[in-house]
C-alpha cells in the first residue's frame, strides 16, 4: 500500500473464515430447548403424580376429636390427653 494505493476493506481478515452470526448458537439453543422440553415434561408427571398421591390421601384422611374437647385432634384413634375420653371419628364438614 505505498504511493497512496488504498486495499478496499472488505471486512474479513486474511486467513480467518468468516463466521456468521448465531452460527455457532444454533447448537446450542437447540440442546438447551431439548432439556428444557424434556424437564418440563418431567414436571409434569411428577405433579400428576403428587396430585393423585394427594388425592389418595385425602380420600383415606381422618381426623379423630375428643367429644369434649374438640380442640384436641389426632390422625389416629386414641386417647384424650386432657381427659382420657376416646377419641372419635370427625363428621365431615365439622
Amino acid at each position: 500500500m505505498e504511493g497512496g494505493e488504498q486495499k478496499e476493506h472488505t471486512g474479513d481478515v486474511e486467513g480467518h473464515q468468516r463466521i456468521q452470526p448465531g452460527a455457532v448458537a444454533q447448537p446450542e439453543q437447540k440442546a438447551l430447548a431439548d432439556e428444557m422440553k424434556k424437564t418440563s415434561e418431567q414436571m409434569k408427571k411428577t405433579s400428576g403424580a403428587m396430585k393423585q398421591k394427594s388425592d389418595e390421601m385425602k380420600a383415606d384422611a381422618r381426623i379423630y376429636t375428643c367429644p369434649m374437647h374438640p380442640q384436641v385432634q389426632s390422625d389416629k384413634p386414641g386417647k384424650c390427653p386432657i381427659c382420657g375420653m376416646t377419641l372419635v371419628k370427625k363428621k365431615e364438614g365439622q
